[in-house]
């Protein structure tokens, strides 16, 4: 009589628990978000409840190093960067090599590496075919916004600043 109990009460707490994360993936659906709403304390409940906080805090903020150059006319070019900015929904890991260069050329005491960027941009402007005679290091940041503001708001526009990081002449 027990073990029969027990295999009901366990079967029922398993279809719940399968249920519940189904309706969850499919929150956004019009059958299964209120399934989600209503089922939802089992998984916060018995700590069932999975996010990515719980292996590490999402990441504050991506920056990315990008140059303007100046022609002997005085118009202002864009240069290749370092590397590309990612598309939205795009992963790629974040210490690549030529962005930890990038993320090391931020700190203040590091002049002489923002100077070599610089000049290895004057060298890749020239072989593209547009000589510049000076090149501005901006860092453009992006802030992450928390799950729970992405969650209310999907399209809203997180904080971004450009700082510019100083002028190079090129030799």
């Amino acid at each position: 009589m027990k073990q029969g109990v027990y295999r009901v009460t366990l079967s029922i707490f398993l279809v719940g628990y399968l249920l519940t994360g189904f309706a969850s993936h499919n929150r956004k659906h019009d059958t299964w978000g209120p399934v989600y709403r209503k089922m939802r304390w089992m998984h916060t409940t018995l700590c069932l409840w999975q996010n990515w906080g719980m292996f590490a805090p999402p990441p504050g903020s991506t920056s990315w190093l990008v140059f303007e150059g100046t022609t002997a006319d005085g118009e202002t070019v864009e240069i290749e960067p370092l590397m590309r900015k990612v598309e939205p929904g795009y992963f790629r890991w974040r210490y690549d090599r030529l962005q930890k260069v990038a993320l090391s050329s931020y700190q203040d005491s590091r002049r002489s590496l923002r100077k070599a960027i610089a000049k290895n941009a004057c060298h890749r402007a020239d072989q593209a075919g547009t000589p510049v005679v000076e090149v501005k290091l901006i860092r453009d940041r992006t802030w992450s916004r928390r799950p729970k503001k992405r969650w209310v708001d999907p399209n809203g526009k997180g904080r971004h600043k450009k700082i510019e990081l100083g002028s190079y002449e090129c030799p």
